[in-house]
């Protein structure tokens, strides 16, 4: 008799769902009626994280251990809406990364480049905001996808990144070129060039003073209250943005919402991955971000090596992974440099 396994996979776990409801809820929660209720939700919810845990750990246990982190999170606090949110894009981010990794590149970084300098001309044609609707955007994904572009294609995208005002994205865009040609001549001529442009049309610095309070007002909520395990996915928008707000306009009276008059700036995102990574997951989240790190370095020394460093620095005053079109490249890059055909 064959078995056909994914089938009798189901059929197993929905014969012991009463006991998965029963043994581990009461001796985690005790008696309460309402979890308990809850608890075969809760565990057919984490099963698809555990799943895609082992198949991407199998290819990169690091990246496998973040997933399962995130769907632990996810158990732990199942009525946040973000976090699940977070969760899940961690989840399928992860595997499109190792699964990316196994693909013939050759047609994915033209497409990526072209795609770039697209972008670029729309900026000079449409406006700062290009196709993204935001400048800051915009410059990132060009940022993004410079260091991949062939060399004459350079000047298309130099236009495009001064366009959008963004001296961060100039920044990551000139590193990544430089590492990615390994040509100290470029960056000589590109950068001073670069810097004169952005000065002549005007710098962005886009809220810089206030979004670095706001992230060392919160990071120190994050030491100060959950060191080792942050304060779950989905945090910085669901505790961080009221405790902003409240800093900022603390209300007069326990009934009141504010004493702004007129609304004050606040962010829902850390405009730094890094920051936001420890916010939100922790000592935990950074070792396991470092162990990823150390056991992909090799990846320093593919032809994504421009790339990664690019959206490395792009991380650190940007959210690359949290704008759907630039996280969406982010991830390809991720793949493209850490697959195991190009560490060979």
């Amino acid at each position: 008799m064959t078995i056909r396994y994914p089938g009798a996979i189901i059929a197993i776990v929905a014969a012991l769902l009463p006991w998965l409801t029963w043994v581990p809820t009461r001796a985690v929660i005790g008696d309460s009626t309402p979890d308990v209720i809850q608890a075969p939700a809760r565990i057919l919810a984490l099963l698809p994280f555990l799943i895609v845990a082992a198949i991407v750990a199998l290819r990169d246990p690091w990246l496998g251990a973040f997933v399962l982190y995130a769907g632990a999170w996810q158990w732990a606090q199942p009525g946040r809406f973000w976090g699940a949110i977070e969760t899940s894009f961690i989840a399928f981010g992860a595997l499109a990364v190792v699964v990316i990794g196994d693909c013939d590149d050759r047609w994915i970084r033209n497409i990526l480049a072209w795609s770039g300098a697209l972008e670029a001309l729309s900026v000079l044609v449409v406006g700062s905001a290009g196709t993204l609707g935001h400048s800051t955007y915009a410059a990132a994904f060009l940022a993004l996808t410079a260091p991949l572009a062939p060399l004459w294609l350079l000047p298309v995208y130099a236009l495009g990144l001064i366009g959008t005002h963004s001296l961060v994205a100039v920044t990551a865009a000139v590193a990544g070129v430089l590492i990615a040609r390994r040509n100290i001549w470029i960056a000589a001529v590109s950068a001073p060039v670069a810097a004169l442009a952005i000065w002549y049309r005007g710098l962005s610095t886009d809220s810089l003073s206030t979004r670095l309070w706001a992230q060392g007002f919160l990071l120190h909520d994050w030491i100060a209250g959950a060191p080792m395990f942050g304060w779950g996915l989905g945090a910085w928008y669901e505790r961080g943005y009221p405790l902003q707000l409240h800093a900022k306009c603390p209300p007069p009276n326990p009934h009141a919402v504010t004493t702004c008059s007129a609304p004050t700036e606040l962010f829902d995102v850390a405009h730094n991955e890094y920051a936001q990574l420890a916010y939100t997951g922790g000592f935990v989240a950074l070792i396991i971000l470092i162990g990823w790190l150390w056991t992909h370095r090799a990846m320093l020394a593919t032809p994504y090596a421009g790339a990664m460093a690019a959206l490395l620095i792009l991380c650190t005053a940007f959210f690359p992974f949290r704008q759907p079109v630039v996280a969406a490249a982010s991830v390809v890059i991720l793949g493209l440099a850490t697959g195991e055909r190009r560490h060979a």
